[in-house]
């Protein structure tokens, strides 16, 4: 977190957001500023339903490889976060766009969250993300990696989701701060 900011303070953007689970989860907590992206309309109107009641949350239906069109775009966050989105994307070019994309949404002292596949069993093809991949975007002079955990190998994801099945994963962490 952001040194000086109590955590209601605190702007965050969550992007490729699917069903809202973390912007829903950070508007109730009474965060001033909640942005929600979502890709698939579906997704945007259930995180808007859902959401209906609080006045801090605001949801944009958009892709994050075109975020530059967005209004507030030119806005920074304190916080931007990502959850199960590059593992979606079909190639490390897009990977690289949505992450340049991200960091520019980032205040200087503010912090990117990215969670993502590197494996998932039942894809084609099953590697998503290359191991590393992501944290060399992150160059030492613009950002510092606070935390980057990778799952030692893959799991059974039991978790309810769009796959059918039991498939197996294997997820990577990266947590950088912008100086």
């Amino acid at each position: 977190m952001p040194s000086g900011k109590i955590p209601g303070d605190l702007s965050i953007m969550d992007v490729g957001s699917g069903d809202g689970r973390y912007a829903l989860f950070f508007a109730k907590q009474g965060f001033k500023d909640v942005t929600a992206v979502e890709i698939t309309s579906a997704g945007a109107n259930r995180i808007r339903r859902n959401g209906s009641g609080y006045r801090n949350l605001q949801v944009l239906q958009e892709n994050a490889l075109n975020l530059k069109r967005i209004r507030g775009y030119d806005k920074q966050y304190d916080v931007v976060l990502s959850s199960g989105m590059l593992e979606e994307m079909s190639s490390q070019e897009d990977q690289r766009q949505a992450v340049t994309n991200l960091q520019a949404l980032v205040k200087p002292g503010g912090r990117i969250v990215l969670r993502y596949c590197l494996y998932i069993s039942d894809k084609i093809p099953p590697a998503r993300v290359k191991a590393g991949f992501v944290q060399s975007l992150f160059p030492s002079e613009q950002w510092q990696i606070i935390d980057n955990r990778t799952d030692p190998e893959p799991f059974e994801n039991k978790k309810a989701s769009v796959y059918k099945g039991i498939s197996r994963i294997q997820r990577e962490t990266i947590v950088a701060q912008k100086k």
